[in-house]
């Protein structure tokens, strides 16, 4: 019995050491929807809110340089646009101009879920620089309300996010950061943590 409480002690220190699983959590102001330049041309005169996206990544060591995990992402956005419009009812003998306001919104919501690799070019033990990419499915749902009327949609769509840079600062945990495109965002930083 102690020598099966040894080697499980044993085993579980040699583990720790190698940190072969690695959670992060990343946030980035300029995300999926932003940029998507007809989205944004469409919605540029509206009043518009952003969350940022939310990342939630695992990985696991394949070997020292290369890793293979799971990417889920999340963002929301919306706008609203009030426009005021007048009529002249076709009645006869209606010589009166009736001004109408109307109010018209949107609700965005993306949840991604996929698969990732990622290759390290500089692999210490205080800081690792790579490249990575995800193809992930890509859940939308537009919910688009008109006066008192509400309107729900959704659709899945197969996406890909590229990094171009990917970056863990600390040994254990610390800083983590991307440069790439997708559904991660532009540009994102966050937490990491290995063991």
């Amino acid at each position: 019995m102690r020598t099966l409480l040894t080697y499980t002690l044993l085993l579980l220190a040699l583990n720790l050491n190698a940190q072969k699983n690695t959670f992060k959590l990343s946030y980035s102001p300029v995300q999926f929807l932003k940029m998507d330049k007809e989205w944004l041309h469409s919605h540029d005169n509206d009043k518009s809110s952003y969350s940022g996206a939310f990342t939630l990544d695992y990985y696991r060591h394949i070997n020292e340089r290369i890793k293979i995990g799971l990417s889920a992402s999340y963002e929301t956005a919306s706008y609203e646009d009030k426009r005021t419009g007048s009529y002249q009812p076709p009645y006869p003998n209606h010589n009166n101009i009736i001004d109408i306001t109307y109010t018209s919104s949107q609700k965005y919501r993306y949840f991604s879920f996929g698969p990732q690799l990622i290759y390290h070019y500089i692999n210490n033990d205080q800081f690792k620089l790579g490249s990575a990419i995800s193809l992930v499915l890509l859940h939308n749902t537009t919910i688009t309300t008109f006066e008192f009327q509400e309107e729900k949609s959704s659709k899945i769509d197969a996406f890909a996010h590229l990094e171009l840079l990917s970056f863990t600062w600390g040994k254990t945990n610390g800083l983590t950061g991307q440069l790439g495109f997708g559904h991660k965002g532009l540009v994102s930083l966050g937490y990491f943590f290995s063991f």
